[in-house]
């Protein structure tokens, strides 16, 4: 496809989602086209796509797509994890896969290389890191697990080379409204769900101190190491409202089992 094709391809892809309403949905259109799976399955069965199709025909598939689609820009949309289209995001993402580069190496992105360390820059300073690094991730889930990882290599460096065979069995503390994601983390690298200890919350859904040292206490009488506390800062449950300072600060011997 030439140069000019692609540019007028994208063209009249937006002007399909402009006219679809996904870009700037009207207030008083649904957020959604519902159907149950069973139907909508029947319905996009039409689409045939195994088989090519014209330009034509492929503009008439994201106009379907469009309309079958939730609006997540629509003013009466609202998820748990995310709300609304920020168009900044939206052309920012588009700028990213007209441009089709990988930020891992300053060869093939100088550019986004660059970028993605100022932002990490940026976000350090918001959780007041003085000397930090980062890496971005696909989610929160992938972030926990990281978290994980670190922190066992913090306490048992020699883990990189000898593998979790000369640890000790070693236990996560999390809150009872935690992520799934930390048990899941325990899983996959090998640490054992029996060894996630969820410390009980108040009705307020913030983990309470004293249930927390008694944990711990608990996992040194068994010789078992206590490896890291992951605390939960708000759920998709309970939600967070204002700042709350974090348990460990209000435990009597927060470092007695670094």
């Amino acid at each position: 496809m030439e140069q000019n094709d692609v540019q007028g391809l994208l063209l009249k892809v937006l002007d399909v989602l402009h006219k679809s309403g996904a870009l700037s949905p009207a207030e008083d259109s649904k957020v959604v086209e519902f159907h149950q799976p069973q139907d909508l399955e029947e319905i996009l069965s039409a689409f045939n796509l195994n088989e090519s199709c014209s330009e034509s025909r492929l503009l008439e598939l994201v106009g379907e797509t469009a309309k079958l689609s939730v609006r997540t820009g629509h003013a009466m949309f609202f998820n748990q994890l995310y709300g609304g289209v920020d168009k900044y995001g939206l052309v920012g993402a588009l700028v990213s896969e007209a441009l089709n580069t990988s930020a891992y190496t300053h060869e093939v992105a100088p550019v986004f290389s660059l970028s993605e360390r100022e932002v990490m820059k940026a976000s350090l300073k918001l959780v007041d890191f003085k000397d930090g690094d980062g890496i971005f991730s696909p989610g929160g889930s992938i972030s926990n697990m990281y978290g994980i990882v670190v922190s066992r290599y913090k306490k048992f460096p020699n883990v990189k080379q000898t593998g979790l065979f000369s640890l000790p069995p070693l236990v996560l503390f999390t809150s009872q409204e935690s992520h799934y994601s930390i048990t899941k983390g325990a899983h996959w690298l090998g640490l054992g769900t029996d060894n996630v200890v969820k410390v009980k919350c108040d009705d307020r859904g913030r983990m309470i101190p004293s249930e927390l040292e008694s944990a711990i206490a608990k996992t040194l009488s068994e010789g078992k190491v206590p490896l890291m506390v992951n605390c939960t800062a708000g759920s998709t449950v309970l939600g967070l409202l204002g700042r709350h300072p974090s348990p460990l600060r209000k435990t009597s011997k927060p470092t007695s089992w670094n």
